[in-house]
């Protein structure tokens, strides 16, 4: 067979060559795009919805103010709670003032994210994120008001995410905002603190 040829070479001489150790340091970052994580996460997006607007609440979803740009289409609601039924209004205690202070902050920091309007009297910010492979823009507005019933005294943090472009998004609306409410929350403890 092949592999126990006399014709080739040990293995010590095949690392001895330039070109085989330049064949390995390009393979080398391959070896990192495809860990288990970004596998997880490329798995997760081709099975996402074919959808591409995001809510956290479907009863009631965030509408724009800054764009013309028409409310969550009803037939997206059961793909929403299906795949994404985890991502539910925010509920924080504190100052609506200074929670949405916050949320401000938050929001300017994300990558990639251009705020367009920041209303603290209405309690909406919106923006826009640039995606980083295709520079897809992607809208974004997130509502703060104050609870009632039994979140009475709180403040119920909303948020609506929206590709321009395409049918479905593979999941990244739903990362955005899933991602945007975890860094809020973890903002809103710390400066409790």
């Amino acid at each position: 067979t092949f592999l126990l040829s006399q014709d080739m070479p040990p293995a010590r001489s095949i690392l001895k060559k330039p070109r085989t150790w330049a064949i390995v340091i390009a393979a080398t970052p391959l070896m990192f795009l495809f860990s288990a994580e970004r596998r997880a996460n490329i798995s997760a997006a081709f099975s996402a919805p074919v959808i591409n607007d995001v809510a956290t609440s479907l009863d009631d979803p965030p509408v724009f103010t800054t764009r013309d740009i028409p409310p969550l289409p009803d037939a997206f609601k059961p793909s929403i709670r299906k795949a994404y039924g985890y991502l539910q209004p925010l509920v924080l205690q504190g100052s609506q003032n200074a929670l949405f202070e916050t949320a401000r902050q938050v929001a300017e920091s994300q990558t990639r994210w251009s705020i367009s309007k920041a209303d603290p009297d209405a309690g909406i910010i919106e923006g826009v994120s640039t995606t980083a492979l295709m520079r897809f823009k992607d809208d974004f507005v997130i509502r703060m008001r104050a609870g009632s019933g039994s979140q009475a005294g709180s403040v119920v943090v909303d948020m609506r995410s929206r590709s321009r472009v395409g049918k479905g998004d593979l999941g990244a609306n739903a990362h955005r905002i899933k991602t945007y409410l975890a860094a809020l929350q973890e903002a809103a403890g710390a400066s409790k603190s």
